[in-house]
């Protein structure tokens, strides 16, 4: 999980990585699920940055199968902050689903905090309720 600040207008960039460790090819189709309510895309990108320019992954995306160094593919999800967006606390889940084994899948959760920190209030409920995957096994 990555955890970022950030001020309405700013440009968001988020990395996320997927290592196929199979002997055979790996086909995920990409879906996202958000809080903050501006235009995201899904690029590809290094461990550094996306890549100029920017090549959006719009479909099912094929991972060779693993070597033995287990090869990262980085992926980045860029949007920008409209200028309206509340302070406060938004989330970003992304899910890769294996097409061949749809009841296989891995998601990865980003919490992003738009405007100035505020110390949550010592009155009341503060839990924090973050998503998971669970899989079961045949």
């Amino acid at each position: 999980m990555t955890t970022i600040h950030i001020s309405p207008t700013d440009p968001t960039s988020l990395s996320s990585v997927m290592v196929n460790t199979r002997s055979t090819p790996l086909t995920v189709p990409f879906d996202y699920s958000y809080t903050l309510i501006a235009a995201w895309e899904i690029v590809t990108g290094t461990i550094d940055r996306p890549h100029e320019p920017p090549a959006a992954i719009t479909g099912p995306f094929t991972l060779p199968p693993g070597s033995e160094q287990l090869d990262r593919y980085y992926f980045w999800m860029l949007s920008q902050v409209p200028e309206d967006t509340a302070a406060g606390a938004y989330s970003l889940a992304i899910t890769a689903t294996d097409v061949m084994s749809p009841d296989l899948s891995v998601q990865t959760s980003d919490l992003l905090w738009v405007g100035e920190w505020v110390a949550p209030s010592q009155k009341g409920d503060n839990r924090v309720y973050l998503p998971i995957v669970v899989r079961s096994t045949p």
